[in-house]
């Protein structure tokens, strides 16, 4: 249950430096926490309709 019940798989653009990881996504849990992804917690099911009834790929910009 880490990753809640969807998960939004993210492409990186060719010029972000992941520092040699990968596998990144948007995703939900019980726990708040992630190893590099994005977590929405408790968010995670109103993002996950509203990305599906949109239907397209969006730019992501994340700033820590």
């Amino acid at each position: 249950m880490s990753w809640g019940s969807s998960r939004v798989w993210l492409e990186p653009s060719k010029e972000t430096n992941t520092f040699g990881r990968a596998g990144f996504s948007i995703h939900g849990g019980w726990e708040p926490g992630s190893a590099g992804c994005i977590d929405l917690t408790s968010g995670m099911d109103d993002f996950a309709k509203w990305f599906k009834t949109n239907g397209k790929d969006l730019i992501l910009y994340v700033e820590y």
